[in-house]
Order: structure tokens, then C-alpha cells, then sequence
């Protein structure tokens, strides 16, 4: 049983690189290979067991995955050896299951030995040729000095395809009503980014002890919201807050109360919250996925709660993504723990502090602590292409930075 398991975990890393699945094959519960919808059929049609499976794994994750299932007996075309199946969840829309032999390695007829043996295709240099319409939603924070306009003016000026922009000035509890000439300029410039969203002022902490604190923490949110909703905008990322010393369980029941006052004051509002990981710095809450899933569950409006992850504060809270395997296994938990449809924006930053630091050091793409592999990993699946991916990395005026650190994470594209 061991030399079969060691000749199919090398068949296994074969299947994961011709069909680029992300992260690391999985152990397989009889069971849920028996009860999977478009695989169980199969298994009746064939006679089998899935008491009997001998050795199971599944690929990839739950948008594009494989389950690979060994059985004892006979196979389909009554030939003694073991039943290899290969089943599709879900590719593209796509819900299918077959026989191995009978799809994608075409190994019908093909002994173990011989498929072990068999020369690989070279692979293609493949360098996409990306459409404005078909690119990455990539680009950058961006000020909003001298007008909201001119927040898109900028990032439109670098090639931004999605900004984030706070709604105010970021330094100030409250701030004067938008004119309406501002609000003509905003939404009727021309050759706007495909994705705008916020950020709220960093003075906000839902979890404050201090009521008069809070009490503004509060206004301030609601008033935002507000602005976001003036604006379109989709989402404003929100760091949780801080606990001040009150201990954990006392801050998230405050944050979770925080958000609900501002959400209640405002019930036709559309804009949503997106919370973000943070590096759990001091007594900042919100470093773990389960603190953001409480406060989710806690939440009367659960609907209007969705879910940033930033790259630095990640690593800077422990979860190791420095490898591929550390970043899928850490997108596995947030999809056990919280959900990737909870997923709404991507902060794109390297660290320069170390991994569970505990410190938000943010550096430029590949600069730091961090490395490429995140980058490269979040670049190229197709998981992501739907999710805004913004860079919060130190610059000046000019944006040269920026410039710098969007062509390092394009280029991840060609290689």
C-alpha cells in the first residue's frame, strides 16, 4: 500500500501541473467521494463501494477541483487492475465526471508504468496579450487631493484598472458635504477605472472603550457610508478596531454593535463594509479569520459585511504565505472560517517586518519580507480575476513607486 502510495502522490503532482490546479493535493473521506453529486453515479454504474477506495485525493479548490479516487477489482473494460476515476467538479461552469482513461491525460490503454514513463509535452511560453476590458482589476490608493476627480485622473494616469480613495480627508473626524460640482466631476469623468471603491478614516475604532470616542467612531462610520453611497462606491475597507485593553471577547462585541448603529442609521444605504485582516498590532482586533467571522455572525446585517485581505498584515499575523502551499492553505482556511464570497478586495503589499511580527510595516513587491510567491499566485488565478487588487505601498507625488510595483506584478503575468 505505501509504494502505491508513493507512485500515486507522483502521478498526483504529474495532474496538478498539466492542469494548473492551485495548492496541495488533499486526502479524501470514502464518503465524500461516495456522496459527491457527479461522482457518485459513477461509482454505482461501475459497481464500486466507497467503503472499498483504497486511496482518494481532491485538487485544486472549490471553484476548479478534481477528485482522484483508487478502487480494488476490475476495470471498466473488464481488465483485471485497480479503477482510477476522475471527477470535474466544477471548471469554468463546467460539472463533469469520467473515467481517467476516457479524458485529459489520455492514458487509455496505458499501464501505470507507461503513464509513469511517458515524455512531457514541453511547456508553452505562454505571455498574454491583455485587452483594458480583459486585464487584471489592479492599480493603487489614490489621493484624493484636489478633487475626487482627480483621484481617477491619477490612477488613470499610471494605467490603473481599479483604485481605493478615502472619502474624505483621512486625518479629520467629519468633513463638509460634497458640492454638487464635485460630485458632477466625479461621476462624469471620462475613462474612469473599471472598479473605484473606499477606505475609511484610520481615527475610526468601532471597539473604542471611551464613549465619547466611540460615539464620533460611530458618526464618523455612518457619515462615510454615507459619502460612499454619494459616490457609487461598492465597499469601504474598515480595520476592525482596537479593544484599548478590554480583552478581546469586550472589543468585538462593541465593534459588532459599533457597525450595526451605523448600518441601522442608514437603511436604504448600498454601500458595504469590508473588513480587513489586519497585523493585530497592540491590542488591534481582526488578526485572525475567526475574529472577522464573529463579528459577521454577530452582525444583524451580515449582508452588508464582506471581507478585505492585505498581503502584508497576513504575514505580519502569522499566516505564513511566503511559499504557494502557505498562501492555498491559507485561502482554504479563510473559506472554511469566513467564505470566499465574503472576499472583496486584495491589498497588494510586501512586509518589512517578519512573519507574526505583529507590526504594520508595509514595503514594496518583492522588497521585503514577504517574496513574490502571494503576488504570483493571486496574479494568475483565474480565483481572483473578479477581486480589486490594490497596491498601499510607500510613494511620492509622482507615483513613480507605484509605476514600479505595478509592472513587477504585471510582469508575474508572463512568466
Amino acid at each position: 500500500m505505501k509504494v502505491l502510495q508513493i507512485k500515486l502522490a507522483r502521478i498526483i503532482e504529474r495532474l496538478a501541473e498539466r492542469l494548473e490546479l492551485p495548492g496541495d493535493p488533499q486526502r479524501c473521506d470514502p464518503q465524500v467521494i461516495g456522496q459527491a453529486e457527479s461522482l457518485g453515479p459513477f461509482l454505482v454504474q461501475l459497481g464500486l463501494d466507497p467503503g472499498e477506495l483504497l486511496f482518494g485525493v481532491r485538487l485544486g479548490s472549490e471553484e476548479e477541483s478534481l477528485s482522484f479516487a483508487v478502487f480494488p477489482g476490475v476495470n471498466h473494460e473488464g481488465r483485471g487492475g485497480r479503477v482510477f476515476i476522475l471527477s470535474d467538479f466544477q471548471r469554468g461552469g463546467s460539472h463533469r465526471t469520467s473515467i481517467m482513461n476516457r479524458k485529459i491525460l489520455n492514458v487509455n490503454r496505458m499501464t501505470m508504468k507507461q503513464f509513469m514513463t511517458q515524455k512531457r509535452k514541453p511547456k508553452t511560453d505562454r505571455k498574454p496579450k491583455l485587452k483594458d476590458d480583459a486585464s487584471p482589476l489592479l492599480g493603487a490608493h489614490m489621493s484624493i487631493a484636489g478633487g475626487l476627480a482627480k483621484a481617477l485622473e491619477r490612477g488613470r494616469g499610471i494605467g490603473c484598472t481599479a483604485i481605493q480613495i478615502f472619502v474624505k480627508n483621512n486625518m479629520q473626524w467629519f468633513s463638509k458635504p460634497f458640492s454638487e460640482t464635485e460630485l458632477n466631476a466625479y461621476h462624469r469623468y471620462p475613462d474612469r477605472p473599471r472598479m473605484v471603491f473606499g477606505h475609511t478614516s484610520y481615527l475610526i475604532n468601532p471597539g473604542a472603550r471611551n464613549p465619547e470616542f466611540l460615539e464620533k467612531s460611530i458618526r464618523a462610520l455612518t457619515e462615510e457610508l454615507a459619502r460612499a453611497d454619494q459616490l457609487e462606491l461598492p465597499f469601504l475597507v474598515l480595520h476592525p478596531g482596537a479593544h484599548m485593553g478590554d480583552g478581546e471577547e469586550a472589543g468585538l462585541a462593541r465593534i459588532v454593535s459599533s457597525l450595526d448603529s451605523g448600518l441601522a442609521s442608514l437603511p436604504g444605504g448600498k454601500c458595504r463594509i469590508a473588513l480587513e485582516i489586519t497585523a493585530g498590532q497592540g491590542s488591534c482586533l481582526g488578526h485572525t479569520f475567526e475574529h472577522l467571522a464573529k463579528i459577521i455572525e454577530g452582525s444583524k446585517f451580515p449582508e452588508r459585511l464582506v471581507t478585505c485581505l492585505d498581503t502584508a498584515h497576513l504575514f505580519e499575523a502569522g499566516f505564513d504565505i511566503s511559499t504557494a502551499k502557505g498562501f492555498w492553505n491559507t485561502i482554504r482556511k479563510f473559506d472554511r472560517i469566513i467564505g470566499r464570497e465574503r472576499l472583496a478586495a486584495w491589498h497588494l503589499n510586501d512586509s518589512k517586518t517578519g512573519l507574526g511580527s505583529r507590526v504594520d510595516r508595509h514595503e514594496h513587491i518583492g522588497k521585503g519580507k514577504i517574496g513574490l510567491a502571494p503576488f504570483l499566485e493571486i496574479m494568475r488565478s483565474k480565483e481572483f480575476n473578479a477581486i480589486p487588487k490594490v497596491l498601499e505601498t510607500p510613494k511620492n507625488e509622482d507615483l513613480k513607486e507605484d509605476v514600479e510595483n505595478l509592472r513587477v506584478l504585471t510582469g508575474l503575468l508572463e512568466k
